[in-house]
């Protein structure tokens, strides 16, 4: 009886970007997999979140005249432009660590092992459907050639 499908969901919990180990883990011992960018990648990835953070402060600054000012919406925008800030802040931290990556199969006999088989019992009525459907698909082109030739 091959692994069921809270099996393979339970081999899979994460947790804060790590990888908790469960008993299906025993054999793996190379761990998680979260890798810090390096080169052009961490580059790109640093200049994009300065970028951001840069505009959502220089909108903080904007707004919070205009609320002084007298605009009474502009105080909603004094509170979202920092939670906004703070996000990118938070994913550049996390992509920046490599936690936006999930890791490899430590080998093609683990990966065998925890696949998901590529038919089921469920998929066979999906399959029939799908079967007729191009046949209808082929009967019309082939209408439309015949029709074409005429």
């Amino acid at each position: 009886m091959g692994p069921t499908s809270v099996d393979r969901f339970a081999a899979t919990w994460w947790h804060y970007g790590q990888r908790v180990a469960t008993s299906a883990d025993a054999d793996d011992t190379t761990g998680p997999t979260n890798v810090t960018l390096t080169g052009s990648s961490a580059r790109r990835l640093h200049l994009t979140a300065a970028c951001g953070i840069s505009v959502c402060l220089a909108a903080l600054v904007v707004e919070t005249w205009r609320a002084v000012d007298g605009n009474g919406l502009s105080w909603v925008y004094v509170v979202e432009w920092p939670v906004l800030g703070g996000f990118g802040a938070y994913m550049w931290w996390r992509i920046y660590h490599g936690y936006d990556r999930l890791p490899r199969a430590s080998s093609p006999a683990r990966s065998a092992a925890t696949a998901t088989p590529r038919t089921s019992p469920t998929d066979t009525a999906a399959n029939e459907r799908l079967d007729a459907w191009q046949a209808y698909l082929a009967q019309l082109e082939a209408d439309d050639r015949d029709h074409e030739e005429r």
